[in-house]
């Protein structure tokens, strides 16, 4: 018979109900349930069986659930039949289907005078959309997901930058990307073009990728100066903002084709420099006067933008070149590295730039750098375009507001964990990354992350998963980039609840992750105060 003593018992990870015993002695025997119960729980906590449902009756127990493996059942059922006396073990565990294997990542875009087809399969969403934005000319998308938890293959990001490059230089032809290769065929657009797809070849082989080139030579003419219709993939990184202004013509945007800005080529006479770079690769064209100088270039552009986002595909030019080509050259590089994306060239005695900073005086900086080539002769000429909304949408957040801010996207997108655990559910992947594009932006101080429960279990267990809860996200958001020193993590368990814990709406809003501020002066305090505390 059911008792006052049978309920429910324990926790959200491992649910246990104790069935009293009827008639003299139920409050000892029902004591008893408890104490083994408890036992069993401890273990199959410890044993990592957070799935595990129990039911004690007298001498027999039944456990029941879904293991994640075999191995995870076994240890389920040693720790039940190790924690107490029981004459029975009702064994009603069952071992879940794996998983099947996600398909192998491969994408593949098709260009042609149409636009670009892009077709696969993407690690993740964020990829195709990533691609989108960088490819305006893709025309049609029929890639799949193969991921929901928005993990990529080692590596994959440089890649993707590697293939976008390459699009854009294709004419026609295909790319097709993996999680270690890259393929690329076609007609490049010009010679330089098939410069810049060899040398982003080169660096990504260097890198472990396995690479396949198969081109064929550009067409004459592909590289003629001032060509006002660039293919439809082309044009699609350096100016793809909206209402940006320019920092010599505001109100105007600086084309990425033109007389002054056209690719520069091999069929260049001397020694010629074009550099390209993004917030991924930084990938050198051309050709320099000797194999020192070469290297002193080479060199230099490792040590301004970071020797691992640097590919070349420089070469030696047998043809005199103008005097000053060197300084010029580093002038460029130098003016390049101020800017958030760009392009750079040094040739026929003219050092160029293009590009986007969302810094006024990054651009200004710009200039003057590209200034040093005029002390050797070389004329100079730079567009710099400053992104207004960009810069907006980057300006620094008052803590207050930071935390209104990162507490609105929790509450119109949860964080979403498996049940009774701190694993974070793979949907809640668009969250975290808003989370943290936020986070960067918080003026001092410090967030704490709180983890929040419902009063379902017992609040010993509730505080500790909160807390477990809390520093997940934590971790989760610092490897989005989001400053690690700036967040603390705190479980508070369902000692703070927002709704009424009788209702399963109630308890659904009572279960979440929140975040508040603690202004800089109060950290100081806090640090003294543990300070004087030490021995």
């Amino acid at each position: 018979m059911q008792t006052a003593a049978a309920r429910l018992f324990a926790s959200l990870a491992v649910g246990v109900t104790v069935a009293g015993a009827g008639g003299f002695g139920w409050t000892a025997a029902a004591g008893l349930e408890r104490r083994a119960a408890e036992r069993v729980a401890a273990m199959a906590r410890a044993a990592g069986a957070d799935w595990l449902v129990m039911e004690v009756d007298g001498l027999r127990v039944t456990i029941a659930g879904v293991a994640p493996d075999e191995a995870g059942a076994e240890a389920a059922r040693a720790a039940a039949a190790a924690a107490g006396r029981f004459a029975r073990v009702v064994d009603l565990v069952a071992v879940a289907e794996p998983a099947p294997p996600p398909p192998d990542v491969a994408l593949t875009l098709v260009i042609g005078e149409g636009g670009a087809t892009l077709s696969g399969v993407a690690p993740t969403a964020n990829t195709r959309l990533r691609l989108a934005e960088a490819l305006p000319g893709v025309v049609a998308d029929t890639a799949e997901d193969a991921r929901a938890d928005g993990a990529s293959p080692p590596g994959w990001r440089m890649i993707e930058a590697a293939a976008v490059r390459a699009a854009e230089a294709l004419a026609e032809g295909s790319v097709t990307l993996g999680a270690q290769s890259f393929s690329v065929a076609g007609r490049p657009r010009s010679a330089a073009d098939r410069a810049e797809i060899e040398a982003l070849a080169a660096g990504l082989a260097a890198e472990g990728a396995t690479v396949s080139l198969d081109l064929a030579d550009a067409a004459p003419g592909d590289a003629a100066p001032g060509r006002t219709a660039p293919p439809p993939v082309a044009a699609s990184r350096a100016y793809r903002t909206t209402g940006a202004q320019d920092a010599d013509a505001p109100g105007q945007r600086p084309p990425r084709d033109g007389a002054l800005f056209a690719p520069t080529g091999p069929e260049t006479a001397g020694p010629w420099l074009r550099a390209r770079a993004d917030a991924d690769l930084v990938v050198l064209t051309g050709a320099a006067p000797d194999a020192a100088t070469r290297d002193a270039v080479i060199a230099y552009a490792g040590a301004r933008f970071g020797a691992d986002r640097v590919h070349h595909g420089l070469t030696v030019s047998a043809a005199a070149g103008r005097e000053g080509w060197r300084a010029a050259a580093l002038a460029a590089l130098n003016a390049l590295a101020a800017l958030d994306e760009g392009e750079a060239a040094a040739k026929m005695g003219v050092a160029t730039l293009s590009g986007v900073t969302t810094k006024p005086d990054a651009a200004r900086a710009a200039h003057r750098a590209l200034a040093d080539a005029e002390t050797s002769g070389w004329r100079t000429a730079s567009r710099v375009t400053v992104d207004l909304p960009a810069r907006a949408a980057r300006a620094r957040l008052p803590l207050d507001l930071c935390a209104e801010r990162l507490s609105a996207i929790t509450a119109a997108s949860p964080i979403l964990f498996a049940p009774a655990s701190a694993e974070i559910d793979g949907d809640s992947e668009p969250a975290l990354d808003a989370l943290a594009e936020v986070l960067g932006r918080c003026d001092g101080g410090e967030i704490v992350v709180e983890g929040h429960t419902d009063s379902q279990g017992s609040a010993g267990y509730n505080l500790a998963l909160s807390q477990r809860r809390a520093e997940a996200v934590r971790t989760a958001l610092a490897t989005r980039g989001a400053p690690k020193a700036a967040l603390t993590a705190r479980g508070y368990g369902q000692e703070r609840p927002i709704a009424d814990n009788a209702t399963e709406e109630g308890r659904a809003q009572n279960r979440r992750i929140a975040f508040a501020a603690t202004p800089p002066e109060a950290v100081a305090k806090g640090d003294a105060a543990a300070g004087d505390e030490a021995p």
